[in-house]
C-alpha cells in the first residue's frame, strides 16, 4: 500500500503550497528551507508510487516460519529414529527390564552394619572385603568334588569401572588392554601377530616363539609389486615393526591403516621380542559401557585357575589392577575401579575384593556402629490389635 492512499490530504495540501500562484512574503532563511522542503516532498511523491513494505515484511515471516518449521519437522523424525533405533523402553517397563538408569553401578559395601555371624541376610549387611587367598579359598571350598566338581575353574575378576573425567560432558572411550601376565595359564585366546625387522637374531627368537610372519623392511616391494594379494597383512591381527625401520614402512600405511606400528599403541619399539610376545600370548580386556549410562562400564577378566598357588593368583590379579588403573588420564582426578568382585563362571557368588589394598590406597573411614545406628531412619510403630 502506497503512502499516497495512506495520506492524501496531506500530499494534496502540500502540493497547492508548492504550485501556489501567490507564493509568501518571508525571510530569505525561511524561503530558502521552504524550497528544500518542497523538493523533498515532490521526491516523496514520486517514489511513493513503488514503496510497499507490507507484502515484503510478509513474505519474510512466512519465510522464517516455514524455515522453522521444516527444522523441528527434521528434528522430530531423527528423534524417532535414534529411539527405534535403540529400542526406547516405556519407563514403567524399564525396572523390570533392567534398563533403568542409575547414577552409578550397585554398590554392595554401603549397606548398614557388617554382619556378626558367618550366615547373614546380605541385603541388610555390608558386604565384607577379602583379600586374593581369602577369595579364592572361600571358592575352593564350594567347587570341591562333592559340590561342583570344578577343581580347575577359572577364576575371574569383575571390575567395575568408572568412565566419568574431571570435565561433566567427557568420558574414558577405550578402557582396554593386553597384559602379558606374570603367571602364564590357558586363557583360550588365540591372536596372529606379524614382526618385521632387520636383526637377525630377533628374528630367529620370534619365529620359535611361534609368530606367524617374519619379514624386515624389504616385505614393502613384496607386499606391493611383486607378491600383491599373496602376502595379506591385514589378516594379522597386530603387526609389530621395530624402530629402526618404521620410516620404511610408510608406503603400507594406506594400506594397513589403523594396524600400522606405531609407538603409542607399542607395536612399534626397540624391544621387539617382548611386544610380540604380550601380543601373542597377553591376556586382554575390554571395557563393556552400560546399555544406558555412559558414566560406568564393567570389565570381567580371568586371571588364573583354582588349582595355581595363591601368590601366582596374587601377582596376576595385581598386575590386571595396576594396568586397568594406568587408564586414568590428566583429566581424571578420581579413581577408575569403583568395586572389584572375584567370582567362577559355574556360579553366581561375588566375593568383595579389596582392591584398595593392591593399589595402594587407603580405605575410607568406616562409621562405628553408634554412628550408623543414629542415621537409620525412624520408623513409625505400628499397634496391632487382636
Amino acid at each position: 500500500m502506497s503512502l499516497q492512499s495512506h495520506f492524501p490530504f496531506l500530499l494534496n495540501r502540500l502540493s497547492s503550497l508548492i504550485v501556489s500562484p501567490k507564493p509568501l512574503q518571508l525571510r530569505p532563511a525561511i524561503s530558502s528551507s521552504l524550497s528544500r522542503t518542497s523538493e523533498l516532498t515532490k521526491y516523496w511523491c514520486v517514489k511513493s508510487q513503488s514503496l510497499h513494505t507490507s507484502a515484503v515484511d510478509g513474505a519474510a515471516r512466512k519465510g522464517t516460519r516455514a524455515r522453522r518449521d521444516a527444522i523441528k519437522k527434521a528434528n522430530k523424525k531423527k528423534k524417532i529414529e535414534e529411539e527405534v533405533k535403540k529400542g526406547w523402553t516405556p519407563f514403567h517397563e524399564r525396572k523390570t527390564s533392567g534398563t533403568e538408569i542409575q547414577d552409578g553401578p550397585k554398590n554392595y559395601t554401603w549397606k548398614k552394619l557388617p554382619p556378626e555371624d558367618d550366615v547373614y541376610i546380605s541385603e541388610f549387611f555390608r558386604w565384607p572385603e577379602h583379600t586374593i587367598p581369602e577369595a579364592v579359598a572361600k571358592l575352593r571350598q564350594t567347587h570341591q568334588p562333592t559340590m561342583y566338581n570344578s577343581p580347575d575353574a577359572t577364576v575371574l575378576l569383575s571390575l567395575e569401572v568408572s568412565l566419568t573425567t574431571d570435565k561433566a560432558k567427557r568420558f574414558l572411550d577405550d578402557v582396554s588392554g593386553i597384559l602379558l601376565l606374570p603367571h602364564q595359564f590357558e586363557t583360550g585366546q588365540s591372536r596372529s601377530v606379524a614382526v618385521l625387522t632387520d636383526c637377525p637374531d630377533t628374528r630367529v627368537k620370534v619365529h620359535e616363539m611361534g609368530v606367524q610372519l617374519v619379514g624386515g623392511k624389504d616385505i614393502v616391494k613384496l607386499v606391493l609389486l611383486v607378491l600383491a594379494g599373496e602376502i595379506d597383512l591385514m589378516s594379522y591381527d597386530y603387526v609389530v615393526s621395530s624402530l629402526d625401520i618404521l620410516p620404511d614402512l610408510v608406503p603400507l600405511r594406506g594400506l594397513l591403516k589403523k594396524k600400522f606400528p606405531t609407538p603409542n599403541y607399542g607395536t612399534a619399539c626397540t624391544d621387539v621380542v617382548t611386544a610380540a610376545s604380550r601380543f601373542l600370548s597377553g591376556l586382554s580386556y575390554t571395557c563393556v559401557k552400560a546399555p544406558n549410562v555412559r558414566s560406568h562400564g564393567n570389565i570381567t577378566v580371568p586371571f588364573g585357575t583354582l588349582s595355581m598357588e595363591d601368590d601366582h593368583l596374587t601377582a596376576n590379579a595385581v598386575a590386571l589392577l595396576k594396568d586397568i588403573d594406568a587408564h586414568r588420564k590428566k583429566h581424571k582426578s578420581s579413581d577408575v575401579i569403583y568395586w572389584g568382585y572375584v567370582r567362577c563362571l559355574s556360579t553366581n557368588e561375588l566375593i568383595v575384593l579389596d582392591h584398595n589394598s593392591y593399589l595402594g590406597r587407603k580405605k575410607p573411614e568406616e562409621k562405628t556402629s553408634d554412628e550408623e545406628k543414629s542415621e537409620l531412619p525412624a520408623h513409625d510403630a505400628v499397634q496391632v490389635s487382636n
